[in-house]
């Protein structure tokens, strides 16, 4: 669920997703306090009376809305941060690789393995990373803050909550390795169709010649339409 070795072969990656969660965990906050401000508002035009004074419940209200955009507009700028340096390690390195194989590399892995291992492959890492590594961490640290918070108003709800949380990340984890088993057999039939079009751009006066140029095209088109 973790890939640690990209992690750690990715520079600052840590240190971005450590920033996404520490402004989520901050947004986190600022909301609890803006729901709190809430209820004391509907507590006063209910029963007439202020939990909090009123100068104090705006001042938060204003305060946690001014949070919440500013965890925001931090947590992507992370999350961008975070996918720009994971693409561009690996793509170097990808690229690096390929220079001191040179010609060799085809013994190993076609030239549409390559492409697509450097474009697609690496920019399936954006949602992996971005969204869902992040989200199973704050979903983690967002259950524990939560319970602290609740603890003291209402025991029960809080152990019930830091009970069932762990089946979040289980569902998660259930979901990704399903998609992981569709993804696997889409990205095969994919490679062959990348594999078979690159080789009719190479031998493309063969095909010319020998009149088989439209069986090709049309061999294509089936494969597509199977994908």
């Amino acid at each position: 669920m973790i890939e640690k070795e990209i992690l750690a072969y990715c520079g600052k990656a840590k240190t971005y997703l450590a920033q996404s969660l520490a402004y989520n965990c901050c947004k986190l906050l600022a909301n609890v306090v803006f729901s709190a401000v809430l209820a004391n508002f509907l507590n006063f035009f209910l029963k007439g009376e202020w939990l909090l004074s009123f100068p104090l419940s705006g001042f938060l209200l204003i305060l946690s809305l001014i949070l919440r955009q500013v965890s925001l507009r931090n947590s992507w700028k992370a999350n961008q941060e975070l996918v720009k340096e994971l693409k561009i390690k690996l793509r170097q390195s990808l690229y690096r690789k390929v220079l001191e194989l040179g010609t060799l590399y085809r013994e190993t892995m076609t030239s549409q393995e390559v492409l697509q291992n450097g474009v697609e492959g690496i920019e399936n890492l954006e949602s992996y990373f971005g969204l869902y590594l992040g989200q199973l961490y704050y979903c983690i640290c967002s259950t524990l803050i939560l319970f602290l918070i609740i603890l003291p108003i209402q025991a029960k709800v809080a152990l019930v909550l830091l009970t069932l949380s762990p089946l979040i990340p289980l569902f998660l984890a259930f979901i990704l390795r399903m998609v992981k088993n569709v993804q696997r057999k889409y990205w095969s039939k994919y490679a062959d169709v990348g594999n078979l079009f690159l080789d009719s751009l190479e031998g493309m006066t063969t095909l010319k010649v020998f009149q088989a140029d439209q069986a090709r095209a049309k061999e294509m088109e089936e494969r597509l339409s199977g994908l």
